[in-house]
């Protein structure tokens, strides 16, 4: 499983070489956008890889509206006690989306900011390795609020860094909760804009 340290090294080498290769002037981004989402995420108290695509529309005064769908990437382990007494190793999968609502605010220096929530449901199951299967599952709300701080550019992609928290209500998966489940994110983005 990854570490804490080595699981932030891919984002900021991706920040890194998209700074590099585009700058920062300081136009205000608007009209659609897709985006593509990696984030560092507790889950299970431990640390997950999320991916997700989002798309949506912004208007001119900043407010947004849009929908994403995410999915662990990671096999995040926990433990399960089973009936036996024995201990089994098992991994989560876990995959949530729903609406998005934001407002970006305006900035007197080059990065604008934004405030977004997602709020949807999602599913999550665990599993063994010598099964593969996931007979122990749920489904559950989900709202994850983040702080977005926009990198914005001439072109019409933009990096965006986020912070946030997942929180989750009506986990029933066993060997976890929706307190264990959910925590707090830090993410790379990359929109684009047209």
């Amino acid at each position: 499983m990854p570490t804490k340290t080595t699981c932030l090294i891919p984002p900021i080498i991706i920040l890194t070489l998209m700074m590099i290769v585009t700058g920062f002037p300081k136009s205000k981004p608007q009209g659609g956008y897709i985006s593509i989402e990696l984030q560092v995420s507790s889950v299970n108290d431990g640390w997950g890889i999320i991916a997700g695509i989002l798309g949506g529309y912004q208007t001119k005064s900043g407010f947004m509206i849009g929908a994403g769908i995410y999915d662990l990437l990671s096999d995040t382990p926990f433990p399960y006690q089973s009936g036996k007494g024995q201990d089994l190793l098992r991994r989560t999968k876990m995959r949530f989306g729903g609406l998005i609502l934001g407002y970006e605010f305006e900035s007197s220096g080059d990065n604008p900011f934004r405030f977004s929530s997602l709020i949807g449901i999602g599913d999550i199951s665990a599993y063994t390795y010598k099964k593969k299967d996931s007979k122990d599952a749920s489904i559950y709300y989900v709202a994850q609020p983040q702080v977005s701080l926009i990198l914005v550019r001439e072109t019409p992609y933009h990096p965006v860094l986020t912070a946030g928290y997942r929180l989750h209500n009506g986990v029933s998966t066993s060997g976890t909760s929706d307190v264990v489940l959910g925590g707090p994110s830090v993410g790379l983005t990359a929109e684009h804009f047209w």
